[in-house]
């Protein structure tokens, strides 16, 4: 006997695992292309109606809300080869860079654009589940603001700007601030102080489940370097410069270190296996506290451009980072006029910066075992 549901699976994949909850009953899932539901043969009859209706309508509500929270603003997921990401919506014919933030709802996407005379954080809301149009964010607009982060529980906002500690008056040093999540907004931005800052640039953090912040700072005759600073009683410590293996000759900057801190992702330069202009490496923590020789994460990820500033989604499924790649050849098999030339130019791929994104099994097929 067959009966439909009346649900409809925003996420439908994860209701693969209800036969294998309920093993001993004979489940026959069929997709309906039509509704998106589903149409389940059922044996026996007495047993099964009782849990699927707990199944149905006590669990399932909360998997269709978590499934539909995270949309990517629909775009269809990457492999293990990386897309560019939201063309025309958020890669366009301007500069974005510095990485990408979703907020851990979905309902928030944070991205910095890096056009002159002045680079600023914008950001784009979800409404009544309609994307906003891109503005500002309220704590930039003044000084060129550099790359974001976000702690993974969404509660703060990370970034470096070169702000006076007034808020007036031209720029000094980049420094990083922070703003708290206060109700559907943010708070005012607040200076971390020392010894976290410092009296040189601190540049390009990420920000672990625990609060801790990794970062890159330049050393004295050494190429940037990363460090990281733990938080103890909501007191940033003293930033430990991170030992990675070839870090006295090769740059390491701009770092996305995994929640749990078992991984970090950076950009660098001058390694022997690179690809492009800068390139995304991968290295991941041992027992210990040491690092891993870095592995270029190929060209899956890597192009002959510049490729650099790698961001984690939300659900960890993604990773976002900036490319300078083209999309066409510098030359063409027929002659162009100037409208198609016109359009070439107002469109990703122009020479700016954009953003793409990634399966992180690019991540997790070189984690040693």
């Amino acid at each position: 006997m067959k009966r439909g549901c009346l649900l409809s699976f925003a996420n439908y994949e994860l209701l693969l695992f209800f036969p294998v909850v309920f093993g001993n009953m004979v489940c026959d899932l069929q997709f309906s292309c039509y509704q998106r539901g589903f149409i389940l043969d059922q044996k026996p009859r007495s047993t099964v109606f009782p849990l699927l209706g707990f199944y149905l309508f006590v669990l399932a509500p909360s998997v269709i809300a978590n499934g539909a929270e995270l949309d990517y603003l629909g775009e269809i997921p990457p492999g293990n080869q990386a897309k560019l990401f939201a063309p025309g919506i958020v890669s366009t014919d301007l500069a974005e860079d510095a990485g990408l933030i979703f907020t851990p709802d979905g309902n928030e996407v944070f991205i910095r654009l890096a056009n002159f005379p002045m680079g600023v954080i914008t950001h784009r809301r979800r409404i009544d589940g309609k994307w906003q149009a891109p503005e500002v964010a309220p704590f930039s607009g003044q000084y060129w603001e550099g790359r974001l982060a976000i702690k993974p529980d969404g509660s703060r906002l990370f970034y470096s700007s070169p702000m006076p500690l007034t808020g007036e008056g031209p720029p000094k040093d980049n420094d990083f601030w922070m703003v708290k999540r206060e109700g559907a907004g943010w708070g005012a931005p607040v200076h971390l102080g020392r010894p976290l800052n410092s009296d040189i640039e601190e540049n390009d953090l990420s920000v672990a489940a625990n609060g801790t912040i990794y970062f890159n700072r330049e050393g004295e005759g050494e190429p940037f370097d990363i460090y990281r600073s733990s938080l103890e009683s909501d007191i940033y410590q003293e930033p430990e410069l991170l030992q990675i293996p070839g870090r006295e000759k090769y740059m390491e900057v701009a770092p996305m270190v995994a929640p749990d801190e078992s991984y970090i992702v950076f950009t660098s330069d001058g390694r022997p296996d690179q690809q492009g202009s800068f390139d995304l490496y991968v290295t991941f923590q041992v027992a210990g506290g040491g690092w891993t020789t870095p592995v270029n994460l190929g060209d899956g990820v890597n192009s002959r451009s510049s490729d650099k500033f790698a961001t984690l989604s939300p659900d960890g499924k993604y990773m976002f980072f900036v490319s300078r790649r083209p999309l066409e050849d510098n030359w063409s098999a027929v002659k162009r006029d100037y409208k198609t030339m016109f359009n070439l130019y107002r469109g990703p791929g122009n020479g700016n910066t954009d953003i793409y994104w990634v399966s992180t099994q690019v991540i997790e097929q070189l984690r040693p075992d």
